[in-house]
């Protein structure tokens, strides 16, 4: 049984963004006796261990770790989730977040629940409205659960178990863990640079056939304040937050109808459960286009991808999101975008995550209406602009 998870906040060199989450904390329902480690990695700057050792907690103890040199983003996490030893279970947040006034019970609940099930390696706070390695929009099945389970871990506030820590630990340090072209992981999760702790956490999930539980409604949102891996501000990761929700109805693997793998892909076995014009094939799912074909084993796949020859099924791009369109065996002679095939009849381009090209594609997947209003807001505001000057 999972007590009090310690919260556990990674720190650097940013007094604003520091400030702006612990001031979410202390405005969100935490319980008595909930401990606060404060962990700042070395810059030459004491402005931020001197608002650390400030900040009134009064809450339950208060720890400020101060380190002597630098660790570097990587390394400072690993020292971070180490914690998870000594305390049982931690709540992990970088200084560039905030939190929902609900997210210790959340996050408290689903330790709780899922603290001996071997499949979860992580519960993540944050939840995903876009999928980073197709830069498309993501929206999970709905199932009648509060969780859906992605293989893809989390950065933007997580919580682990002791144990859940514990058999990444071993396997990071026992295993050759670099992150192969050869690997079957998105090759913008491959490219991070090496700074990154996120992306073996991630081929770990993986290699293991574990996942991480996420919320459908976040618990944290990220403001990608400039930092280790952002130069410019970035608000397309910014989510809604959960600021009331109290009871939550967590699913199992077998339970789930929301399952994806690192891609962002959905399972096949959930489109053969309802689909069972698909239940005797052994397909791969790959919506978005971006799965590497030499890394496909199967010898059908279902993609977006273009193709040489027949495909043996057909499915529409109509409904949202995209999963229901094959669950739901849309088919418009007018509007085939997704094909099952055999997988080496995709056509295997230089630039395989390139961009689609069809305007049908970007009218269903972007908000070009929001986009072209905005673009017209600025063409007006710079005329403007350049009209005043010259008066």
């Amino acid at each position: 049984m999972i007590n009090k998870p310690t919260i556990v906040v990674v720190a650097f060199n940013r007094v604003h963004s520091l400030s702006r989450l612990l001031n979410s904390l202390i405005t969100s329902k935490l319980e008595a006796d909930t401990r606060l480690i404060i962990s700042i990695d070395y810059s030459g700057d004491n402005s931020v261990e001197n608002y650390a050792e400030a900040f009134d907690w009064s809450f339950g103890e208060k720890i400020v770790v101060t380190h002597k040199k630098n660790l570097g983003l990587r390394k400072h996490v690993l020292q971070c989730g180490d914690l998870s030893q000594k305390y049982g279970s931690i709540i992990l947040l970088e200084d560039d977040l905030v939190v929902s006034p609900m997210f210790y019970q959340y996050t408290k609940k689903a330790l709780n629940h899922y603290e001996e099930n071997d499949a979860v390696g992580g519960i993540s706070l944050y939840n995903h409205k876009y999928n980073v390695n197709a830069k498309q929009t993501f929206e999970p099945l709905i199932d009648g659960y509060d969780n859906y389970w992605l293989q893809f871990a989390s950065s933007w506030g997580q919580a682990w178990t002791a144990k859940q820590w514990q058999l990444f630990r071993e396997w990071y340090g026992s295993t050759a863990v670099a992150l192969l072209d050869s690997d079957a992981i998105p090759q913008n999760v491959v490219n991070w640079p090496e700074s990154s702790w996120l992306k073996y956490y991630i081929k770990y999930l993986v290699v293991t056939n574990r996942y991480f539980i996420y919320p459908r409604e976040s618990l944290t949102t990220n403001f990608s304040d400039l930092g280790t891996h952002v130069t410019k501000r970035d608000y397309t990761y910014q989510v809604s937050l959960s600021l009331s929700k109290q009871n939550f109805n967590f699913s199992t693997l077998t339970e789930s109808n929301a399952i994806y793998d690192v891609f962002f892909e959905i399972e096949p076995a959930i489109i053969k459960k309802f689909n069972k014009a698909l239940a005797s094939i052994d397909f791969e799912v790959d919506l978005y286009g971006t799965k590497k074909i030499s890394n496909i084993n199967r010898e059908f796949t279902l993609s977006s991808k273009k193709f040489i020859g027949n495909s043996i099924l057909s499915f529409s791009r109509e409904l949202k999101p995209h999963d229901l369109n094959i669950i739901s065996n849309f088919s418009s002679d007018e509007n085939h975008v997704f094909n099952i095939t055999a997988s080496k009849s995709f056509i295997s381009t230089k630039n395989w995550e390139s961009k689609k090209s069809d305007n049908e594609y970007y009218f269903y997947s972007l908000p070009i209406k929001s986009l072209i209003g905005i673009l017209i807001e600025r063409l007006k505001y710079k005329t403007k602009t350049l009209l005043n000057k010259k008066k």
